[in-house]
């Protein structure tokens, strides 16, 4: 029988990041698309990763639409 400390979320990071760190705005005005939680991303990393399900949080769901050579992250409204 497997324990809750056993079981993982495995997957690969959005590349959301900016070079100083912060996350990339896909709009500024008329305020900032970080404020309504959206994002520009340049795609899905090339690591495959592990979290522990205890560590792991949904913040939200979300959808990922191709814009230009990028891509732009929306959450889900109501899945939380």
């Amino acid at each position: 029988m497997f324990e809750v400390s056993d079981r993982f979320v495995v997957g690969r990071r959005y590349l959301i990041n900016d070079d100083q760190g912060r996350f990339r705005n896909f709009y500024d005005k008329p305020f900032p698309s970080s404020k309504a939680n959206i994002y520009l991303s340049e795609g899905l990393s090339n690591i495959t990763e592990k979290w522990p399900i205890t560590d792991f949080k949904v913040v939200s769901k979300c959808i990922v639409l191709p814009h230009a050579d990028e891509y732009v992250v929306f959450p889900l409204l109501h899945t939380k």
